[in-house]
């Protein structure tokens, strides 16, 4: 029986528990609000004493520091900072991030990796085992194709493993958490390109107004791919734009468009 599968077998109450999460997570706007609700709800429908979840560079993967958030966790900013700085690179899930056979899927430490070899790895001795963590529930958060953020509930050693009936609630509102990891990352960086100065250019050029989106976004520094992301487009798409903005503005890189459009009289 897959996981799929078991999501049918699901009793009402938890089916209603987790209609309730997903309708909660679809009003947070903040990382703050997001763990908040996730931390408080979730408890009821894959129990844990404790939780970790942060936002992902859609591009690197790698955590970002600013959207992340703890519940329970002693010295949580240390452990922050140590996870992101050595043990996000030698955990024992790692090469599920990205991979799309874990995408949106609950799943815990012992469906990737024999359970002698995770006790005796770095990461369960120098960072795991320290902190009183063992048994643990992940959600590769992802939406749209783009990895958005991770989840993780853990349990102290002795407790039992998490079950096929909890992974399967967390799989049910999976997509739910991945569309808000998603909706506050895209409301953060409106925000900030708000706040930053106008970007100043000349107007001789015809550039069509989807051609304007585009240049302003090359000129902020974004890749072909971020800026496909930011307006919902293909990579190839905004690859043409791109072509047809350099031979409009006569650049022969970005970096000669930023020339052109800064300084050139």
């Amino acid at each position: 029986m897959n996981i799929r599968q078991t999501i049918r077998k699901l009793p009402a109450a938890t089916l209603r528990k987790a209609w309730r999460l997903a309708n909660d997570l679809s009003e947070t706007k903040t990382i703050d609000e997001l763990s908040q609700v996730i931390f408080n709800q979730t408890g009821s429908i894959v129990p844990h004493e404790t939780a970790a979840l942060y936002a992902q560079d859609p591009l690197t993967l790698a955590p970002l520091p600013d959207f992340f958030a703890t519940k329970n966790i002693g010295d949580s900013a240390e452990n922050i900072k140590r996870y992101n700085e050595r043990y996000f690179s030698v955990s024992p899930v790692i090469k599920t991030v990205g991979d799309p056979r874990f995408n949106n899927i609950g799943f815990s430490e012992s469906d990737v990796v024999n359970k002698s070899s995770f006790l005796d790895s770095e990461y369960y001795q120098d960072f795991f085992k320290p902190m009183g963590l063992c048994q643990t529930l992940v959600l590769n958060a992802v939406f749209h194709g783009q990895t958005t953020g991770t989840v993780s509930f853990h349990r102290p050693p002795g407790a039992r493993d998490y079950t096929r009936m909890e992974k399967a609630a967390l799989t049910l509102v999976a997509p739910a958490i991945a569309s808000a990891f998603w909706a506050i990352r895209l409301r953060d960086n409106q925000e900030a390109r708000r706040s930053q100065p106008a970007i100043q250019r000349n107007n001789r050029y015809p550039l069509t107004a989807r051609e304007d989106q585009i240049t302003r976004l090359t000129l902020l520094g974004h890749s072909n791919r971020e800026i496909a992301n930011e307006l919902y487009i293909s990579e190839k798409t905004a690859k043409t734009h791109l072509a047809s903005i350099m031979r409009k503005t006569g650049a022969k890189s970005r970096c000669h468009l930023i020339y052109k459009l800064h300084f050139e009289k």
